[in-house]
């Protein structure tokens, strides 16, 4: 593919908001001068420049405040004190799987988050239970898990597991968000960034379950003030987080094919993908096929993130109408938001003639 675009450094900003899930300029410039994400480069000049993004202006609504008490301590020990909430997504479509609720546990002591898409909010239950004997068995003390007052998790299971095992269990009042608010406020912030990475490349509601999860795992390589200025990741497991390997979400990466898999010498050496997240780490890719629609695991990608593939294709692909060697162009140009670019048309910016 021939394409023109503007000097790297000067788009370094906003590649680095887009990677890191709309993070705020502030933070990331905190995160540059601290040194709190390996591998990240951009020149200082472009954090004196005004900065606008719009897909972040379309997702920002008003957020409710949280009032926290005077007499309130915070934890500063690692999975001491447990924060949970589900969250209902039915007003997106089902998302793969056919999930439609996500649920939120929030460490309080280092501010980690882990994230569970959810088909029904019994499910929750389980996942609670899961990673309360797996932090336990690792030799950590838990002394509270705080939920909201949800039949989900006010039952006489969990109940029982939570007395067994010495877990002081504080479920909230009905109606008082602001008793569960770290969790609370974190699902509405976590949301957003989501809504705003899905405005950028134009991703259909389906994919929200693998975005969420993106999402999720960049804010816990974030810098927080909660934590002066460190990151999440680095507050949990001692060492700062590599921030290399993060690319665009939404963006086409070139996965590369085996040659055990190629039918015969003339198949690609390579199959294009859309990046959804990571996998076990930031050097395993999760992606959606494109010609195959299938979720893949790959580390070895060569990724192009100015380009995406049209929402109208993916969502057809996902519902299994089509599927094939041929990935139709329109695409859009994520460095300016939502302009679309045409395989064989031209712009006063860039062209495009291909796919390589």
């Amino acid at each position: 593919m021939a394409m023109m675009t503007v000097n790297a450094d000067e788009n370094a900003l906003k590649r680095w908001h887009e990677c890191l899930g709309h993070l705020h300029v502030a933070a990331i410039k905190h995160m540059v001068d601290n040194r709190t994400g390996a591998g990240m480069e951009i020149p200082a000049a472009l954090f004196k420049k005004k900065f606008t993004c719009l897909s972040c202006m379309s997702a920002k609504r008003k957020r409710m405040s949280y009032k926290a008490s005077a007499a309130e301590k915070r934890t500063k020990i690692n999975y001491e004190r447990l924060t949970s909430d589900t969250c209902d997504m039915v007003k997106f479509l089902p998302g793969l799987g056919r999930m439609r609720y996500f649920q939120l546990i929030h460490d309080e002591g280092s501010r980690y988050k882990l994230c569970f898409p959810l088909k029904s909010k019994g499910d929750a239950n389980a996942n609670t239970i899961k990673l309360a004997t797996e932090l336990l068995a690792a030799g950590h003390r838990i002394k509270s898990f705080t939920s909201d007052g949800g039949g989900e998790f006010v039952n006489t299971e969990l109940k029982l597991f939570m007395e067994a095992r010495g877990i002081r269990f504080v479920p909230t009042h009905p109606y008082t968000p602001e008793e569960n608010a770290l969790v609370e406020k974190l699902n509405g912030v976590l949301v957003n960034k989501m809504r705003a990475a899905m405005y950028a490349t134009d991703l259909p509601n389906r994919l929200w379950p693998e975005v969420l999860q993106y999402i999720v795992d960049i804010d816990n390589m974030s810098p927080t003030r909660a934590l002066k200025g460190k990151t999440p990741s680095e507050k949990l497991l001692g060492t700062v987080p590599n921030v290399a390997k993060i690319r665009v979400c939404g963006s086409v990466g070139f996965v590369f094919v085996a040659k055990a898999k190629r039918k015969h010498k003339l198949c690609p050496k390579a199959e294009p993908a859309l990046l959804l997240g990571f996998a076990r780490s930031t050097t395993v890719y999760r992606l959606l096929h494109l010609r195959t629609g299938q979720i893949v695991e790959a580390r070895d990608v060569k990724f192009r993130e100015v380009i995406t593939v049209s929402q109208k294709y993916i969502s057809e692909l996902l519902m299994g109408k089509i599927g094939g060697d041929k990935i139709p162009l329109p695409v859009e140009y994520v460095a300016e938001e939502k302009s679309k670019v045409w395989i064989r048309g031209n712009s006063d910016k860039f062209a495009v003639c291909g796919w390589c």
